[in-house]
């Protein structure tokens, strides 16, 4: 069977490879499976190209008006000043890639610390721009589903038209497991279960992970997970 194993974006250092997923790719081929990791976290890279690093700091610019004009003004002022710093590594950030794919220019100290950190706070910076719905909420599953409803705008949803969906479904799995291991993750593991539904409902997912584990009864409850996910 292909399987494919996916890790949603998280808040970890795009250099960091969530180790669960190679182990249990390893246990799938050894009993004759087809395992085919798709790390959504280390995709995130396309924030960077100069096109979407222009759309992320106008939506962000957006998302902090909009927070101003539903009265919440100091969360509203935070992100534009968060935005004015991080702007010009945001629009450096095809730089920075070159930087670190650069031999030369990754054996730099200097150059390699000033692309290195300058990539995570651009990522972060994107990653904030998404909710944080988290199980430790009583009304995680209300706010879990009305998110859904709503689709407000996050830079995944421009991941996902810009080939992150194709680069699961394209190797044509005929399972998938989503592995959801921290809380930042949970928003947008159920909208790529829902994005992939949309477009193979022919093929089970399958969540698992230690934020599933731990809070099986959140996600369990009343069946609401099941509208997104088989298993």
């Amino acid at each position: 069977m292909r399987v494919g194993l996916v890790f949603p974006p998280s808040l970890c250092l795009p250099n960091q490879l969530y180790h669960a997923l190679p182990v249990l790719a390893g246990a799938l081929r050894a009993v004759g499976h087809e395992p085919q990791i798709t790390d959504l976290h280390l995709a995130a890279e396309l924030c960077l190209d100069r096109e979407r690093a222009e759309s992320l700091l106008r939506r962000g610019r957006e998302r902090s008006r909009h927070l101003e004009s539903e009265g919440d003004i100091r969360a509203g002022e935070v992100l534009a000043r968060m935005l004015s710093v991080v702007e010009p590594r945001t629009l450096a950030g095809e730089k920075y890639k070159d930087t670190l794919r650069d031999h030369e220019g990754f054996l730099d100290q200097k150059r390699f610390k000033e692309a290195f950190w300058s990539v995570v706070d651009v990522l972060g910076t994107a990653y904030q721009l998404d909710p944080l719905i988290s199980p430790h909420r009583e009304t995680f599953a209300e706010e879990i589903i009305a998110n859904q409803r709503e689709e407000p705008w996050t830079i995944h949803q421009e991941l996902y038209d810009a080939g992150l969906i194709e680069a699961v479904i394209g190797r044509e799995p005929e399972m998938i497991g989503v592995c959801v291991a921290f809380p930042e993750q949970a928003v947008e593991s159920v909208r790529f279960a829902r994005r992939i539904r949309e477009v193979a409902p022919q093929v089970p997912i399958c969540f698992g992970g230690p934020l599933i584990t731990q809070f099986a009864d959140k996600w369990l409850e009343n069946g609401w997970i099941f509208d997104y996910v088989d298993y």
